[in-house]
């Protein structure tokens, strides 16, 4: 098991001022289509798109093979992200760096309804 947080290594720390994505999704910020902005408006798209490509690169390198990740995070959102005040169909931007390298990426959400159907929970 591989614990990651991408706005932590991107210097964000805990807490950190609210961030989103502007005009896409994840796979969009990558594609230099769409930047991430924190609240007070400062743009850190290169921060976090530098930090999540770092992190799936090593998540290959340790071989994941998938990853449980928090839905409606702009970083790791599966399904849906925030873009400003509103949720939005699309993924993070970790979300997207770790489906480039062929990484399975699963919502938190989902692996726990998983979790709670099966009545399995490993240690």
């Amino acid at each position: 098991m591989l614990a990651v947080c991408p706005e932590c290594v991107a210097g964000m720390g805990v807490p950190r001022p609210r961030i989103w994505i502007a005009d896409g999704d994840g796979a969009a910020v990558l594609g230099d289509r769409a930047r991430v902005v924190r609240e007070d408006g400062a743009d850190i798209t290169r921060r976090l798109s530098d930090a999540c490509t770092f992190l799936a690169d090593l998540a290959v390198r340790c071989g994941v093979r998938c990853a449980v990740l928090k839905e409606r995070s702009p970083s790791c959102g599966v399904r849906r992200v925030y873009n400003g005040p509103r949720l939005v169909s699309g993924c993070g931007v970790f979300t997207a760096a770790l489906r480039r390298v062929g990484i399975r990426v699963v919502s938190d959400e989902r692996f726990s309804l998983q979790v709670r159907v099966s009545g399995k929970r490993s240690r």
